[in-house]
């Protein structure tokens, strides 16, 4: 379950942002998180889906739609994805996705432990390391 300002943030997003901007790019990557951490994966797929091209810059974008797209069981849809991001990879999971925000010094990657991903990151084996590659302090570790 995610904390109560995660969920009022994308009601805002849904009520708001989208109305006033529904070209908004980071809305749509927003809401597909959260859609998908409810296990609401259609709508996550059509958050998704709908960034399409325009996102062809954004590697949270692809990787946000191939983890959507394997979670669905589309792992070839998710692979020729990946290919787009030059790296060879395989579609990753939220936890690999999340540290490889981290690797790539992705400025949200903070903002998102503490508001979007919350518990399935912070309760993962990995994050005391993810923690420490944050310089967090140790008392969150």
């Amino acid at each position: 379950m995610l904390p109560d300002h995660a969920a009022h943030l994308m009601r805002t997003v849904d009520s708001q942002v989208l109305e006033l901007a529904p070209e908004y790019v980071l809305a749509y990557v927003c809401r597909g998180m959260y859609r998908a951490l409810q296990s609401r994966l259609a709508e996550a797929l059509d958050d998704t889906k709908r960034l399409g091209e325009s996102t062809s810059w954004s590697p949270t974008a692809i990787r946000l739609h191939a983890a959507i797209l394997r979670l669905i069981g589309d792992k070839p849809g998710a692979q020729k994805l990946m290919t787009k991001l030059g790296d060879g990879l395989e579609p990753l999971g939220f936890v690999e996705w999340y540290e490889r925000m981290i690797e790539q010094r992705d400025i949200r990657a903070p903002w998102i432990a503490a508001h979007l991903l919350a518990d399935r990151i912070t309760s993962s084996r990995h994050w005391p390391a993810l923690a420490m590659r944050m310089n967090l302090p140790e008392s969150i570790r």
